[in-house]
């Protein structure tokens, strides 16, 4: 990308990608927990408590869309954006890459926190590792290929952006074509019901976090 586009628009790319996966802190890990609780009732053949616990998970998933949303705005109209990574980029170029990078995010906490989940808790992870890697690679290496045509990096966005959108009909795809006895519906859901889920979603990011800051001699013990 820096010899096909340049250093400074390489940092500033580098700079804007990175502004989605920082508010991704906000982005709490509910997916692990629910595919986990959905796994071992539907080895129990229990149907019903499967059905519910993904409806929950669909509750969560839209609180947590909405804070983030919240966070996101507060982000952007408080935050100082003059800052030298992005000083010869014009404004309008800099809110539309911003914005189609957001929706890219979104989009992506979609399929993988409610399509994925489908996959995950029947035994067919490998299915949505495939996906995610094959259009990784392509994404990354349309967005290089697009500065030997183009100069904006609201291309490189666009194009970033389509691919996530490929990603979630692909997911959608698989969803219709694994969800069984799953149907997007909150009839199932409960207060009791998503408290328990996030109770659980807590337990198990605190673990995560635990894991990936330890020290690298502790780990391996």
């Amino acid at each position: 990308m820096i010899l096909i586009w340049g250093v400074d628009n390489f940092g500033i790319w580098i700079f804007l990608i990175s502004v989605p996966a920082m508010l991704n802190f906000f982005n709490f890990n509910f997916t692990q927990a629910a595919v986990q609780e959905m796994t071992h009732f539907h080895t129990k053949g229990q149907v019903n408590k499967v059905k519910e616990i993904f409806q929950n998970s669909l509750v969560i998933l839209m609180l947590n869309v909405l804070i983030f949303t919240i966070v996101i705005l507060i982000f952007y109209f408080f935050s100082n954006f003059n800052l030298s990574a992005i000083e010869n980029l014009p404004v309008n170029e800099f809110n539309i890459i911003l914005l189609l990078l957001i929706l890219s995010f979104y989009l992506d906490i979609i399929s993988n926190s409610i399509m994925a989940n489908v996959l995950q808790f029947q035994g067919k992870l490998y299915i949505e590792i495939y996906i995610n890697n094959a259009l990784d690679f392509i994404s990354k290496l349309s967005i290089i290929l697009t500065g030997i045509f183009f100069e904006s990096l609201i291309y490189a966005a666009l194009l970033f952006f389509i691919i996530c959108i490929l990603k979630s009909i692909i997911f959608i795809y698989y969803y219709y074509l694994n969800k069984i006895y799953l149907v997007f519906s909150l009839r199932k859901s409960s207060i009791k019901g998503v408290k328990k889920l996030f109770k659980l979603s807590l337990g198990h990011s605190a673990e995560m976090y635990k894991y990936k800051s330890a020290p690298k001699d502790w780990v391996c013990k």
